[in-house]
Parts: C-alpha cells; structure tokens; sequence
C-alpha cells in the first residue's frame, strides 16, 4: 500500500477495490480510469513489485519501496526510449 501512495495511485486503487470484488473488475475498471500516463506506472509498479516478492522468496534479498519504485521508473523510461523510432 505503501508504494502505491508513493507514486501517488491509492486513492484510486483503494476507490475501485471497494466498488468490485473480483481482481479482474478491479483491473480492468482500474486501468479505464487511469490516464495513460497512470496506466503505464500501474503496470510497471505491480511488475516491480512482483520483482521484489521473488527476489525475496527465491534469493532472501530485501528491497526497500523506493527500490521498487525506482526499478519500476527506470524501466517505464527504458521501454519508452525503446518506442522512439
């Protein structure tokens, strides 16, 4: 929860989790009322923030929320360089 308030995302996720019950309404109710910008972070932190659950289960390393945030930006920028042509 912690992570998402650092990148300034709970109010709405904490908004559409009490609105659906099953993840994949949150989900996909989530990402319509993102703006693209948001979307692109949401995906990028969740994806980071399974990173640091394996990294922990798998290799005993702990990662901090800034950590998971800053793996999480660098990595949106990276893919968004990517993109340019």
């Amino acid at each position: 929860m912690q992570v998402w308030c650092d990148v300034n995302l709970w109010e709405s996720i904490d908004r559409v989790l009490h609105q659906n019950y099953n993840m994949d309404a949150v989900m996909f109710s989530l990402l319509q009322q993102l703006t693209i910008c948001q979307s692109e972070l949401f995906v990028k932190i969740l994806w980071s923030l399974w990173k640091r659950r394996n990294l922990k289960l798998w290799q005993q390393k702990n990662e901090t929320n800034m950590q998971v945030v800053e793996r999480a930006t660098y990595f949106l920028e990276d893919w968004k360089s990517a993109q340019i042509i």
